[in-house]
């Protein structure tokens, strides 16, 4: 960690002076935003002292503040707001303030938010939230529906009830428990009177490790007509959104004409960041599978500039979602940075018991597209999967919206997958865009038309040459555009995606950061259209004969290379996973496939490389 941070610091140019005690009596010390103080000891502030953090803290020992001194971690901008990391095997005494804006939160009956303090009462959240009129319930959890407890003022989500509890005053955040810093808890906004744009919340850090409870629940009834309802009464199909399931689908129950790919609310897990700092998930979620999808919530999700390139916060209808596809995560990579006071959500196949939370995952980092983001997430070269991304921009490059199309072994040729994710926010009074569930022939599914794709998966040798529509939402009528940005995985291959504007007639090739300008005066679910190459990839027994370009293809459970008619000769390398040569062949005559002999069970993963007779190389990924 103190590697990391000094690395950060001076790279930025900014770093106070190292400290290993640190103890402040008196006055205002203000660390400035891009600004690093690293104490090595312990931190003390005392008397009527005020510590002013814009930037970043990092404290190796303990942090102790007197009840009449002050530590603020300030609120500055989007980019520049301060943190504090204080070592998790230390001890934090005293109460930090951290500051919370957002923009405001009417549109929100209830605003999500984590609270990452110890010994903080929900009269406290409450109080610190300015939420006044309402009435504290504590309503029991015997099944009976009661709608007055819905003029609580602070809940808390319980993950295995897949309910949330309505706090009475005197309940508190402890480390252990019920309620805790990584509880997902919501305040009430029904009366409309929620500020957060000058609110500070309060509370000793809770800077020890936490071990995150997950398993396997599931939330459906075996009956289309008895849906699910909590210990409260109320239906879970009412309030739980689970936006990796079409809307389609009898979405809180296990019945149903169409198979659901993804059973509603199953192994659906809600949290909050507890602590006080940025918190790198990517750091700690498993690349096996195992965790199917990630995201940030409504009311504490990122909207990516394109003007500078940064992720500002913003209560947002469409909240960051990444998914799990064949070895990586797809979509947004800002769904694994969290912010403080943001709630995140996992979504498993249930055999992950846990994750926890400590030292390295707390991070100064505040830009997830940053190289050790989108390196580990949706970009890297070595992912199974090739993406674009759809931005919707107005005439000031304001992003609007985003979606996702993302070809990859891992999907069937068409349909709905268990591992795609639809937008679930999006109202009618919004410029938006989605995509359009296909069918096999390239037709709309009509049983899921009502479902609006955020990350919409397609089998990358099947799904050929066939439209993706892509519905742009107008409720403004006027001038806009899309901009295309492609992961590693494409930009880096022969492979491309192409998009049709069939009102003007242009069919042109995506390249990285293509921007196309247009002029829309009503909602079209059939002008735009997005293809995955143009013809049929070369697979299995269905190999045609390629004159210009060398290629490594799959035949049955066999991996072979056909050359191109220029390639007389040829020496061939093969490297595992480890980047260690498994095999070598000089020589090797071009005028026939070249299949390659290596155990596939040794290795998940292996690196071909050819080399003709002049010098010109091709590599290819092979996945087992």
């Amino acid at each position: 960690m103190k590697k990391k941070l000094l690395t950060m610091a001076l790279a930025a140019g900014f770093l106070l002076p190292l400290s290993a005690q640190w103890t402040q009596v008196g006055g205002t010390v203000k660390v400035q935003p891009n600004t690093l103080k690293y104490v090595g000891g312990d931190h003390s502030v005392k008397g009527t002292s005020t510590m002013s953090n814009e930037g970043y803290v990092d404290v190796r020992g303990n942090l102790a503040v007197e009840n009449d001194a002050k530590f603020i971690n300030e609120f500055t901008s989007p980019t520049e707001y301060g943190q504090l990391i204080i070592n998790d095997q230390s001890t934090a005494t005293g109460k930090v303030i951290g500051e919370y804006k957002t923009p405001g939160v009417t549109n929100f009956a209830f605003a999500k938010i984590a609270m990452p303090y110890i010994g903080v009462t929900a009269a406290e959240i409450a109080d610190f939230a300015q939420i006044t009129s309402l009435e504290w319930q504590n309503h029991p959890g015997n099944g009976q529906f009661n709608r007055n407890r819905w003029k609580n003022p602070v809940f808390a989500h319980i993950n295995e009830e897949y309910s949330a509890d309505d706090l009475a005053a005197d309940d508190a955040i402890a480390a252990t428990g019920r309620y805790t810093p990584f509880t997902y808890y919501t305040l009430n906004n029904l009366t409309g009177n929620l500020t957060f744009r000058e609110t500070n919340y309060a509370g000793t850090p809770a800077n020890m490790p936490h071990t995150l409870p997950l398993g396997s629940f599931e939330a459906g009834d075996a009956s289309a007509t008895n849906y699910t309802r909590n210990i409260y009464g109320e239906q879970l199909g009412t309030y739980l959104k689970d936006t990796y399931v079409p809307v389609d689908y009898a979405q809180w129950s296990t019945a149903g004409e169409i198979a659901k790919p993804a059973g509603f609310g199953d192994n659906y897990f809600l949290f909050g960041n507890p602590y006080t700092s940025n918190v790198d998930l990517m750091s700690v979620i498993p690349t096996d599978g195992s965790v199917k999808a990630v995201f940030q919530t409504e009311g504490s999700s990122f909207d990516s500039n394109p003007n500078d390139g940064n992720s500002n916060l913003n209560i947002s209808k469409q909240p960051v979602k990444s998914t799990y596809t064949n070895g990586g995560f797809t979509g947004d990579a800002e769904a694994f940075l969290l912010r403080p006071y943001h709630t995140f959500g996992l979504k498993t196949d249930g055999s992950i018991p846990s994750i926890t939370l400590g030292e390295t995952q707390k991070t100064f980092e505040i830009d997830a597209s940053a190289p050790s983001y989108s390196a580990r997430a949706t970009n890297g070269t070595d992912s199974g999967f090739n993406q674009v991304k759809v931005q919707l921009l107005d005439t000031e490059e304001n992003q609007l919206a985003r979606t996702y199309i993302v070809a990859s072994p891992d999907y069937e040729a068409a349909g709905a997958q268990g591992n795609e994710a639809y937008d679930t926010n999006a109202s009618a009074d919004v410029n938006t865009i989605y995509t359009l569930q296909e069918n096999e022939d390239g037709n709309v599914n009509q049983e899921l038309i009502n479902s609006r794709v955020y990350i919409n998966g397609i089998n990358e040798y099947k799904y050929v040459g066939k439209p993706i529509y892509v519905v742009q939402q107008v409720a403004t009528p006027g001038d806009f555009a899309f901009k295309f940005n492609l992961n590693d995985k494409v930009k880096n291959s022969s492979d491309k995606f192409f998009f049709e504007d069939r009102e003007s007639g242009e069919v042109v090739e995506i390249t990285d950061d293509f921007i196309y300008s247009f002029t829309a005066t009503e909602t079209s679910d059939d002008r735009f259209a997005i293809y995955w190459n143009e013809n049929a990839k070369l697979d299995v027994n269905d190999v045609v004969d390629v004159a210009t370009e060398t290629i490594v293809y799959k035949d049955n459970q066999e991996f072979k290379i056909r050359f191109a008619k220029d390639w007389t000769k040829a020496d061939i390398f093969v490297y595992n996973i480890l980047g260690q040569l498994v095999h070598t062949k000089k020589g090797v005559n071009t005028s026939v496939d070249y299949t390659i002999p290596f155990n596939t069970s040794l290795s998940s993963a292996y690196i071909v490389k050819a080399v003709n007779e002049n010098g010109e190389v091709i590599t290819k990924k092979i996945i087992k």
